[in-house]
């Protein structure tokens, strides 16, 4: 696939936390997980707020297909998207003051919402398979 695409914006990205956290803001993303399995659809949640929402399979697909106006979903595991998250944590760390207060409490609100709904995918596979 594009592995060497994603490597580069994986580096762009690494480079600018590292030589700008502090000017870097912490956005509200939606991010969606398979709701236990593909076939159940989404639960999709807001990264710095308490909104959620559910797509059934058919919403979660056309979700994660481009359109005109945006390209396509972009997938990880949640463990991957956690490894990511400390990374950026540690990037601040090594920066100090470079990264504020309230981009380290954004940090930790995204962190926290992440496991939210890790826990919730794997609570619904359960009930799907191991009920």
């Amino acid at each position: 696939m594009k592995t060497k695409k994603l490597l580069v914006i994986s580096l762009a990205l690494g480079s600018l936390v590292l030589s700008a956290c502090a000017k870097v803001q912490v956005k509200n993303k939606e991010w969606c997980s398979v709701a236990g399995v593909l076939g159940a659809g989404a639960d999709c949640a807001e990264t710095l707020t308490t909104k959620t929402r559910e797509m059934d399979v058919t919403e979660f697909i056309q979700w994660l297909e481009p359109t005109s106006e945006r390209g396509p979903a972009i997938c990880m595991s949640s463990e991957d998207a956690l490894e990511t998250k400390n990374e950026i944590e540690q990037a601040c760390a090594i920066l100090k003051n470079k990264c504020t207060a309230e981009e380290k409490a954004a940090i930790r609100r995204v962190s926290k919402r992440l496991e939210e709904m890790r826990r919730a995918s794997i609570q619904e596979y359960n009930l799907h398979f191991h009920p």
